[in-house]
């Protein structure tokens, strides 16, 4: 027998132990419906889903992890047709004076590009020196 929900809510949710609103899910109406009641209710057909859709995949215990980095040789790079000198153009190295017009937050991104983690909390002038140590490098 198809359940309905009340008449004083007409949008209630039905659950196990009862009618409950659909937002707050106070329960407002204390009734018991089996779960065959609630499958009905929400259209819900257990042979359907049994029957008609397969089985969700497995989830995956060890996601795959990022490829490590390579690293290139000059005349491995000749093979592929690149040269150092478009690498270097493609990512050219910051002049001091680029390096002052950089905000704290900046210099630490670029820290962040030479895998070292800059502490925001020391003086401007100190970032720089530490920065300017790593672009030489």
């Amino acid at each position: 027998m198809a359940i309905k929900a009340p008449a004083f809510a007409k949008n209630a949710v039905p659950s196990l132990k009862g009618w409950h609103h659909p937002k707050t899910n106070e329960l407002l109406k204390s009734t018991r419906h089996t779960q065959a009641q609630l499958d009905e209710f929400f259209g819900l057909i257990l042979h359907d889903i049994m029957h008609d859709h397969p089985s969700p995949a497995p989830a995956v215990k060890n996601p795959a992890t990022p490829p490590k980095p390579v690293t290139l040789s000059k005349s491995e790079l000749g093979e592929m047709g690149w040269t150092v000198d478009q690498i270097m153009h493609d990512h050219p190295q910051p002049t001091p004076e680029d390096l002052a017009a950089m905000s704290k937050i900046e210099l630490e991104e670029l820290g962040r590009e030479y895998g070292v983690e800059l502490d925001r909390r020391l003086s401007k002038q100190k970032l720089l020196d530490q920065v300017a140590t790593l672009v030489k490098r």
